[in-house]
């Protein structure tokens, strides 16, 4: 529960302070040259999305042949620190968790939490 309170809190917040900063600039949506000025960013987004989608994998692989499992705490703060994507991707392709409420719909949320993100830091 306390992800989603932490999630559509940092969305609330990042839409007031949009909408009240903002006024009458156009709304910036070249996410291609917003990645182009930082490749680090997306690179860290490529490496974090690549390894929570691992994380994944190996915690179905071994809830399967019954081994220690990959914490739940470790699974969600990979996927909030921006592994959301790679989360959702690697939940539904191994059907892993898809059950528990926590990140059926936390981790979308989360997913749209780092895109407010994103778009916020667009439109600085």
């Amino acid at each position: 529960m306390p992800v989603f309170v932490v999630c559509v809190l940092v969305i609330q917040v990042l839409l007031i302070l949009f909408f009240s900063n903002h006024g009458d600039q156009p709304v910036n949506l070249a996410f291609p040259d917003f990645f182009a000025a930082r490749p680090m960013l997306l690179v860290y987004l490529g490496l974090i999305n690549g390894i929570t989608f691992v994380l994944f994998g190996l915690d179905k692989r071994r809830a399967i042949r019954q081994k220690r499992r990959i914490p739940i705490v470790t699974l969600l703060g990979c996927s909030f620190v921006g592994g959301a994507l790679g989360g959702l991707i690697g939940m539904y392709l191994f059907r892993h968790k898809t059950r528990k409420d926590y990140f059926a719909l936390g981790l979308p949320l989360m997913l749209v939490m780092q895109a407010a993100v994103i778009f916020f830091l667009m439109n600085m």
